[in-house]
């Protein structure tokens, strides 16, 4: 694949993380899942055709649609942030960027077939949802995390992996976490005062 384009996706997935981690709006942290499946897509497109890919990108784009009209038609919802969320954010952003750097080198000797930005795409997403699901204190930050987990996790399965049947396992298990946290989401709405 394109180096160029790799590079592309690699950093439009740091942006998507980025956002994620530091954005106290909704629509914010929505349109950063959306950009988070479209440029780990971009990466996916070395392994998988076009077809899977897009199909994929689909079922993840759905996932935020799902959690943003829930959203809409849910009520009132606020974003919890505190100073200290964000003080340890910002140490273990620091820290999983130096794990990252360090655990390159032993993965890549593992998936010989992956470049390097998808490995590293597929560990910043993963370390970035851990720091999420562990820190953020808020429901939207968590179930994107677990989101981000997931993505990660079909980065580093791309290489192993392309049948139609996988992909459209994995699209249906991304709907059915989207289905599933806008329950939650809509529980958490209707239970507060």
């Amino acid at each position: 694949m394109n180096l160029n384009l790799d590079l592309i996706a690699l950093f439009g997935i740091w942006i998507a993380l980025f956002g994620m981690l530091w954005s106290n709006r909704i629509s914010l942290i929505l349109i950063s899942l959306a950009l988070g499946f479209l440029f780990s897509s971009l990466l996916l497109i070395e392994f998988w055709s076009i077809k899977l890919t897009a199909s994929y990108l689909v079922s993840g784009w759905m996932a935020a649609a799902m959690f943003g009209v829930t959203l809409l038609t849910g009520g009132q919802y606020r974003i919890v942030s505190r100073l200290e969320t964000s003080i340890f954010l910002l140490i273990f952003s620091i820290l999983s960027i130096l794990l990252i750097f360090v655990a390159y080198p032993l993965l890549s000797g593992w998936f010989i077939a992956a470049s390097s930005q998808l490995l590293i795409g597929a560990l910043s997403s993963i370390a970035v949802g851990g720091i999420l699901i562990s820190l953020s204190g808020d429901l939207l930050k968590t179930l994107s995390g677990y989101l981000f987990i997931l993505i990660g996790f079909i980065l580093f399965y791309s290489q192993l992996e392309n049948s139609m049947l996988v992909v459209s396992l994995l699209a249906a298990l991304i709907l059915f976490y989207a289905l599933i946290g806008s329950y939650l989401l809509i529980v958490s709405i209707e239970g507060e005062p």
